[in-house]
């Protein structure tokens, strides 16, 4: 095989039908091929034909697989061909051998010879005349081969590209084309029309236009820019045979034959398709393909008809390969004509236009021709669609091949005059009238000011404005961004904004363009619309110019709808001036902007002008790279400060020695401690003798060296301080005396209206000390730069910082900063505001702490120091330690096995419990978790007592002394609050590896010098263990106990209270080292954990900011100390959005955002996140809320597919949602409860009226069918809780009498619980049982019997009715209709069958609105189907109760002979022995009375009714309703006069609520309503094609008869797979599941294991634990084809 796969090493094939032009169905054999194709490596082909059996070249077929016996063999040629791009084409065709092989069936592989090349043994073999049903059925049983080889095989998407990129190759390296043809000078002049847009089409990116060009004709313009080359787009558009254009045309459903003819030596080919239009109506449309490249590497490629085609030769003979490829004798042919230009933007970014015409022929209405020209453009949004990429690098990519815009002297005489018009209406008259006025701008980095016109009577004076700052970006590039208004960027938000329409309307050249835009204005304005030209240019000096004015008034925009705008006015210069080295340029915007109409012109002057200057804040937003030159300049001034070299003057001597002499000799004062908002910052104060102010001091330690925490301090001009400030600060500057010594001058705006602002001017001077600290001093000073003034307060202040080196910790550099200093705010304010102002000054440290903390560095440097330690660890244990090990061991196992109270955690994840043992009033607390680490690295994080993760602020002191490498001493040191003491506590902790995945911690209380007891601090005593069990490389399991004595006065009973608090700590170390993993180990198990963490409330949410939730606070703290989570943000700058918005989970109207993920926005990631409320609140479960979700938009599928984990992480979100929330889910299981026991209700009152009025008969049939419902119920009852407690039986069987069994069991549903130790069935399995047994108990019979009286009652009181009886047959109804639709939409919207079973569930659409329509048009037609049905039987049973026995009767009888026919008679429900028979009648008669009276979508499957016995009974109930009213009328004695009105009006809406239903449904799934698919057939096509062992187990839950006939199959699969399912142990590997395996099919090894399991007597499943316990993991459900 190696010497033969050698031969065709490197060669590709494509697996492709093989047909000719046209199928003529004869006598002999016939048949088209299925599509399957595949490209693989050609070795592999032979390989996989080996491996088969037999020689290289034949693949063999076992005749005992097939599902009929052959009378012949049968052969099957493989054809191989060479194509295009490197690949083959590998053809299959069937023929049928001369003579009768009984021993195999053989498919030849043709390999002798070149590839192109068919060997002899490829044309061997005569056609054998046989039956079309016996041909059909061989070739459906060879040809399984090929989607076998696709589903292994099959890469498109890379055959796709590999063909486009051969073409652009090819297409841009071609000469320059000619325009010369007469065909293709005609399609470029296509163009030339009177366009009218599209409605709706101005907000989409493919803009759209058509113009009308006579009767069924139109031509159609579409425009779009596309993400790819000229040449790579024109590659899509020519290969129209890729599977993403055949995939796309099978998805309109309106191609049916596609053929191409390439001319050789040529730029020209032949397209062909039929084309079905509706109504059973083909059209056949042949096209010419020609395509040209211009010098300007523009692309046109025109699409000519052939009917424009000059006669010949080559036209005469497509013609006849037309002729030959139609599939109707009598067909249309339709006309095409059209033009592509494709016209470059960048290298990889195009504008491409398409101008077509289609003229359709024939006898069509004119909506068909409007939708072939709409399906055409749609080509337009396809291709833009396909070739899409991230919109900032696009933007980025066209940015940087604008080029330079031309000088002044070169421009056109047009643009010469709106130069001068713009700067003679602006940029001379800067410097005439009144001055510039500065006013508050948005971005503290963007000044702004505004200058007042003077009033003229009869003028509208509107102020203009003007905007400086600097950008971070070439001038170029900060002018294109500007100018180019068509930018993804501009465009996603312009239309994010709520503007209606953005559309470039004229582009002369590259650098002037006109466009308009239609703004919506709040109410009850009207809309604006600004037309505007713009232009931009290059003056002498080197400056870049951007001016705009507004077009004139009669210049009207066609938006594809009547605007009813008002037209507002804009006109302004931009002026661009480039920094030396090109980086960095400053912008200087002066504009003026007016809203016409009735806006005030003061409302103008202070919005709308502030509102226009703020696109140069948005501008600098987009390039500004703060932190970047922040960081720069810190670098610069670390530098400085290290080359030191400094000299003093003795002005600045004095000064530094004031202030020390004032702040720096301290130590020896008693300070008060002060409550400090950060634990690692520690606060005093104290008061000097004979002074009113108070000195404030603080220390912290920082994470950097000594010369990086000065800069950071130092540096007083930086963006981030500018842009936090921007509001605080209303002046503020900075003035460089020399090296270390600047002068900061500020003015803050007091928070107090009544309060002058607050102006500080103080001298810094910085000193490298002898000692190697260095020193900031800092005190008030008068500077001849900063002048009084009189409407600020000057305070005065003197600060003293000192940087001291400490040893570097973990390597990190950590220095000792502390803070002295003094503040008078002056004027007359309180001492307290001052005091106030100190403590908010000393918060300074903490945000110089923030900014250089490397705790994340600093904890992982040390852990993996622990964990090498741990896996080194060879040192002894001493006796001592023994002994603590093994009592701590014993404790936690003893309090393990211990019964105790149940806690409450924040995180379902973990379980906690306290416990008391015997003679020991203080409580033990037990809590175990699971966590995303190795055992080893668990323990590390617990032994690194020191580490800074504990954020707690009551921990004053932690200490850590190491005895060994297995034994340490802890000392902890906590605030208590008042009034009690603070308490400590010193502990022995020792650790130990039990096994290999196995480590026990344990800490036991013990005394010291070190520490004694005594003082102001009570010593408390924490006895704890720790048990972590290795479950795989990144689990563990962790257990924890420990019990509280907080020494002192503190009494066992408060102490108690407190250790539930304490086994918290599980759920913090899952959480601390779960923040450590990166997202590239992420798992589905990760994603489980982290959603637990963003449902569990934090203490940072009590602290969050001004304006802002706790959701908000709780998200922003857990992503900034997750790895993972800082790693997703970086990537998704969207992504704490979203996550805020579905934490948050506030129900609204879901937005629609069809955005791909690459092009996600903030604003988008809102809409998006705030849907899934809306989800949870149409879904019965977590995860089809979640599914629904996910499918509803593109960009959550898409992250659902990147990562593994991102699903189950929104499952769990979604379910403690649904857990928490009291609206949605609980209204509609409220609502179905409340409707069961409103129905058992009025049931009830109507037993009591039928007994009162003389009707007793009627009642006790009616309180026989309500007690024959309720005691089917109880039944259910006793079945799920008669091995359990029988407090839960008495319990559910209160629940049912309630009348509330429904209701709950869907709330139980909904709240995922699993099923129960001693319950037989999973809680959906009962809710669907409950259900039926209420449908067929209580709903259908009892409806019938009160229409009985109901029309008993109106025939002897001329048409009169009852109210109440009315009443409670419309509440009987509702239920039915409720109960009816839940069952199928329940079933169809459920993830697991959505993906084990795509072909038959997946009929609710994806839309909400859509869902929430179906689910109503579902419920209204259960409820008036069963109305109809039971109206229809009511008045028969009225006129002859033999009728209704006979019609029943005779009905079900045909139906279990057809079932009986089919072979199809036996339930899926595995039951044995002789009851089998009457329950497969039972079950089946029982479905087809619930789905022939309420039409349960759910039982069209193949497994129930099947599709077309479901549409038989549904057809029938139209049918036998108008004949028993017939009846009725003719034979009943004083029939009711408006029956014919009752029935009719009922059948009209009932169907119109079906064909509603159909309409709503995916229309793909209509064909599962006409499948003839048996059960049998089904289970066992779940079985072979089954791709996961999941779908594959299903089938040992289903009735053995009907998958006797491939046993053999499923026995090898069980003892294939045995050994490594207990290897991985799969979640549907349970125990209930093996009982139902038969011996025979488990490995013997395996078997005995079972059995002595068992007592030595394997335990296999009866008969009512696999119908009621569904088989474990397998799905025993009514299910489909």
């Amino acid at each position: 095989m190696h010497h033969l796969a050698s031969a065709y090493e490197g060669r590709k094939f494509i697996l492709e039908p093989y047909a000719e032009d046209k199928l003529r169905t004869t006598q002999s054999f016939a048949r088209s091929i299925r599509v399957a194709r595949t490209k693989m490596p050609f070795p592999q082909l032979l390989a996989l034909t080996m491996a088969r059996g037999g020689s290289a070249s034949e693949i063999f077929f076992d005749p005992s697989t097939l599902r009929r016996p052959l009378p012949h063999a049968v052969r099957g040629v493989f054809e191989v061909k060479e194509e295009k791009f490197g690949c083959s084409t590998l053809a299959m065709t069937i023929k049928m051998a001369t003579k009768p092989q009984n021993t195999s069936l053989v498919a030849r592989v043709v390999t002798g010879g070149a590839l192109g090349e068919n060997s002899d043994d490829a044309t061997e073999g005569r056609v054998v005349h046989l039956s079309p049903e016996v041909a059909h059925l061989v070739a459906d049983d060879l040809l399984q081969l090929l989607p076998l080889l696709y589903e292994r095989f099959a890469r498109p998407d890379e055959v796709d590209h590999a063909a486009w990129e051969s073409l652009a190759a090819h297409f841009a390296s071609s000469p320059l084309g000619s325009a010369s043809d007469t065909l293709l000078e005609a399609a470029m002049k296509y163009d030339d029309k009177p366009w009218t847009r599209m409605k709706s089409t101005v907000r989409n990116p493919a803009e759209s236009w058509r113009a009308l060009a006579g009767e069924r004709s139109a031509w159609g313009k579409g425009r779009a820019v596309v993400d790819a080359s000229a040449p790579m787009v024109l590659a899509y558009l020519w290969h129209s045979e890729s599977y993403k254009r055949r995939s796309e045309r099978s998805e309109r459903s309106y191609c049916l034959l596609s053929k191409v003819v390439e001319i050789p030596a040529s730029n020209s080919a032949y397209q062909m398709y039929e084309i079905n239009i509706g109504a059973g109506q083909h059209r056949v449309l042949c096209c010419k393909w020609t395509w040209h490249r211009a010098d300007n590497g523009v692309y046109v490629a025109a699409l000519t008809d052939i009917s424009d085609v000059p006669e010949g030769g080559e036209k005469d003979a497509i013609n006849a390969t037309i002729e030959r490829g139609i599939t109707k004798s009598e067909i249309v042919r339709a006309v095409g004509r059209g033009c592509w230009t494709i016209k470059p933007l960048a290298d990889d970014v195009c504008s491409v236009t398409l101008v077509g015409q289609g003229v359709l022929k024939g006898y069509i209405p004119d909506m068909a021709t409007k939708y072939l020209l709409k399906s055409t453009l749609a080509l337009v949004e396809e291709v833009r669609t396909n070739f899409e990429r991230n919109w900032k690098e696009v933007d980025d990519e066209v940015r940087d091949a604008f080029p330079t815009p031309p000088p002044l002297a070169t421009l056109a005489a047009s643009q010469v005059e709106l130069v001068t018009r713009c700067r003679t209406s602006l940029e001379e008259n800067v410097e005439t009238g009144l001055p510039w006025e500065q006013f508050a701008s948005p971005s503290g980095l963007v000044t702004m000011w505004s200058k007042p016109a003077k009033p003229i009577r009869g003028d509208r004076r509107v102020v203009s404005g003007k905007a400086s700052c600097v950008i971070d970006c070439p001038a170029l590039h900060a002018l294109h961004w500007y100018f180019a208004v068509d930018l993804r960027e501009h465009m996603r938000e312009s239309l994010e904004g709520g503007d209606l329409a953005r559309v470039v309307l004229e582009r002369p050249s590259q650098h002037d363009l006109s466009y308009a835009m239609l703004k919506k204005m709040p109410f009850p304005l009207t809309k604006r619309e600004l037309v505007t030209r713009t232009l931009c240019f290059t003056e002498d000096g080197g400056d870049l110019i951007v001016l705009f004015e507004p077009l004139p008034e009669s210049y009207k925009v066609d938006y594809g709808f009547k605007p009813n705008a008002v037209r507002a006015l804009s006109r302004g210069i931009l002026r661009f001036s480039s920094f030396p080295g090109g980086d960095k340029c400053s912008a200087t915007l002066i504009q003026y902007a007016d809203l016409a109409g009735r806006v005030p012109v003061s409302v103008v002057n202070r919005n709308v002008v502030a509102g226009a200057l703020s696109n140069l804040c948005l501008m600098r937003d987009t390039f500004q790279r703060d932190e970047e030159v922040d960081a720069d300049a810190r670098r610069k001034l670390a530098r400085a400060i290290r080359t030191n070299g400094q000299i003093y003057e003795a002005r600045e001597d004095e000064l530094m020695a004031r202030v020390e002499g004032e702040l720096g000799n301290l130590d020896d004062r008693t300070f008060e401690e002060l409550e400090s908002h950060d634990r690692l910052v520690n606060m005093q104060m104290v008061f000097i003798d004979g002074q009113s102010r108070g000195i404030w001091r603080g220390t912290t330690v920082v994470d950097a060296c000594v010369e990086d925490a000065a800069a950071w301090e130092l540096l007083k001009t930086t963006r981030a301080d500018k842009k936090t400030k921007s509001k605080s600060i209303l002046e503020s500057g900075v003035f460089r005396i020399n090296d270390h010594h600047q002068v900061a001058h500020a003015v803050h705006d007091s928070p107090v209206p009544t309060f002058s602002p607050r102006e500080r001017v103080v001298s810094n001077i910085w000193k490298q000390m002898d000692d190697g600290s260095l020193k900031v001093f800092v005190e008030s000073t008068d500077f001849d730069g900063v002048p009084v003034n009189k409407a600020f307060v000057r305070l005065t202040c003197t600060f003293l910082f000192e940087f001291k080196e400490l040893p570097n910790s973990e390597g990190v550099p950590q220095t000792r900063v502390t803070l002295s200093g003094r503040i008078d705010m002056g004027g007359s304010l309180p001492r307290t505001f001052a005091d106030r102002g100190g403590v908010k000054f000393l918060m300074r440290l903490s945000r110089m702490r923030v900014h250089h903390d490397k705790s994340r560095e600093v904890d992982a440097a040390s852990s993996l120091r622990i964990v090498a330690m741990i896996q080194n660890h060879t040192e002894p244990y001493t006796e001592e330690e023994e002994d603590m090990l093994r009592d701590g061991l014993a404790r936690i196992s003893e309090v393990d096995k211990l019964k105790g109270k149940e806690l409450k955690m924040a995180s379902p994840a973990t379980k906690a419990k306290i416990v008391f043992k015997e003679s020991d009033p203080r409580a033990w607390g037990y809590a175990k978790t699971m966590v995303q680490a190795s055992a080893v690295q668990v323990l590390a994080h617990a032994l690194n007592f020191v580490s800074r993760a504990d954020a707690s602020g009551d921990v004053l002191e932690k200490s850590l002394k190491t005895i060994n490498d297995h034994h340490q001493e802890a000392y902890l040191l906590r605030r208590a609050p008042a009034p009690l003491r603070n308490r400590d506590g010193l502990s022995r902790r020792a650790w130990r590896q039990l096994s290999a995945n196995k480590f026990i911690l344990v800490a036991s209380p013990m005394e010291s010098d070190d520490h004694p007891i005594g003082g102001e601090v009570v010593r408390g005593r924490f006895p704890a263990t720790i048990i972590l069990t290795g479950l795989s490389e990144n689990e563990c399991k962790f257990e924890y106990s420990m019990q509280l004595d907080f020494g002192g006065n503190v009494g066992p009973a408060i102490t108690n209270l407190f250790t539930g608090k304490a086994m918290h700590y599980a759920t913090a170390t899952r959480d601390y080292v779960q923040g450590l993993r990166a997202l590239g180990d992420w798992g589905e198990k990760d994603g489980e954990a982290t959603a637990e963490m963003f449902m569990a409330k934090t203490d940072a949410e009590k602290q969050h900011g001004k304006g802002e939730t706790r959701v908000v606070a709780r998200l922003r703290e857990l992503i900034g100390r997750h790895k993972g989570l800082r790693e997703l943000e970086e990537k998704y700058e969207w992504i704490e959005v979203l996550l805020r918005k579905v934490v948050a989970n506030k129900l609204r109207p879901a937005g629609d955002s069809k955005t791909k993920l690459c092009n996600m926005s903030v604003k988008q990631a809102k809409v998006i996140g705030g849907a899934l409320a809306s989800c949870i609140a149409a879904n019965l479960t977590a995860p089809a809320a979640v599914d629904e979700w996910i499918l509803r938009y593109p960009a959550m599928g898409e992250l659902d597919r990147e990562y593994v984990w991102f699903r189950p992480m929104m499952d769990t979100i979604a379910q403690r949602l649904l857990e928490s929330v009291s609206w949605g889910l609980k209204m509609r299981l409220y609502t179905g409860a409340g409707l069961s026991t409103m129905d058992l209700l009025s049931d009830m009152f109507m037993i009591y009226t039928y007994a009162t009025t003389e009707q007793q008969g009627t009642a006790l049939s009616l309180a026989i069918m309500v007690g024959m419902c309720l005691l089917g119920q109880l039944f259910l009852v006793w079945v799920q809780a008669h091995k359990g407690p029988r407090r839960t039986m008495l319990k559910e069987m209160l629940i049912v009498l309630g009348g509330m069994k429904p209701g709950i069991d869907a709330m139980r549903v909904a709240g995922g619980n699993e099923r129960a130790e001693h319950a037989a069935v999973n809680p959906d399995m009962e809710l669907t049982v409950t259900r039926a047994f209420e449908l067929v108990c209580e709903s259908i019979p009892g409806t019938v019997l009160q229409l009985v009286a109901l029309i008993k009652y109106m025939q002897e009181n001329d048409g009169d009715y009852s109210k109440t009886a009315l009443g409670s047959i419309i509440v009987s109804a509702c239920t039915t209709g409720f109960t009816a639709a839940t069952i199928s939409f329940d079933f169809d919207v459920n993830p697991q069958r959505r993906r084990d079973e795509p072909s038959f569930y997946g009929y609710i659409p994806d839309e909400a609105g859509r869902r929430t329509a179906i689910f109503f048009c579902m419920i209204m037609n259960g409820a008036l189907l069963l109305l109809l049905r039971c109206v229809s039987t009511a008045l028969l049973l009225v006129v002859d109760g033999r009728l209704v026995l006979y019609y029943y009767l005779g009905d079900h009888v045909l139906y279990l002979a057809y079932k009986m026919g089919r072979r199809d008679l036996y339930h899926w429900v595995p039951l044995e022995g002789a009851i089998h028979v009457p329950y497969a009648v039972f079950q089946r008669v029982s479905i087809k009375a619930i789905t022939d009276f309420t039409g349960v979508v759910q039982f069209r499957g193949a497994g129930e009714m099947g599709g077309v016995a479901w549409l038989w009974s549904q057809g029938t109930a139209f049918v036998t309703s108008l004949v028993a009213t017939g009846i009725y009328v003719e034979n009943a004695a004083d029939p009711i006069a408006s029956v014919w009105t009752i029935v009719c009006t009922l059948s009209g809406a009932w169907l119109c609520f079906a064909l509603m239903c159909l309409q709503l449904m995916k229309r793909e799934y209509w064909g599962t309503f006409f499948s003839l698919q048996t059960g049998h057939a089904w289970v066992k096509i779940g079985f072979v094609e089954g791709k996961t062992d999941l779908q594959k187990s299903y089938i040992l839950g289903y009735n053995k008869k009907l998958w006797l006939s491939i046993r053999d199959d499923v026995l090898e699969w069980t003892m294939e797979n045995w050994e490594r399912w207990e290897d991985e142990k799969p979640d549907w590997l349970t125990a209930t599941w093996k009982a139902q395996v038969e011996d025979d099919m488990i490995p013997a090894v395996f078997l005995r294991r079972l059995s002595a399991s068992a007592g030595g007597q394997r335990r296999r499943s009866s008969a009512g634990d696999i119908f009621f316990g569904g088989g474990g993991g397998a799905q025993v459900a009514p299910v489909s084809n």
